[in-house]
């Protein structure tokens, strides 16, 4: 009887460690971590610029180094 209980306690934690387990595993295989943060600083970059509205635009360079310097 005790075998049994151990058995179904061993499955139910594998159960249980597959649900919690199996999203960001999925994440790590398919990249979709990285496709996650380039959407972050995206949606910064975005929040910027809409805040700054100016009638000059800054190039590229200043918009990384005042966006993204707090970064790394």
């Amino acid at each position: 009887m005790s075998v049994i209980l151990y058995d179904l306690f061993l499955v139910m934690i594998g159960i249980v460690l597959g649900v919690f387990i199996s999203d960001p595993l999925k994440n790590i295989v398919t990249g979709k971590y990285k496709e996650d943060a380039r959407q972050k600083k995206r949606v910064k970059l975005l929040i910027h610029i809409r805040e700054n509205n100016t009638k000059t635009y800054p190039t590229t360079t200043e918009l990384a180094e005042k966006v993204f310097s707090n970064c790394l």
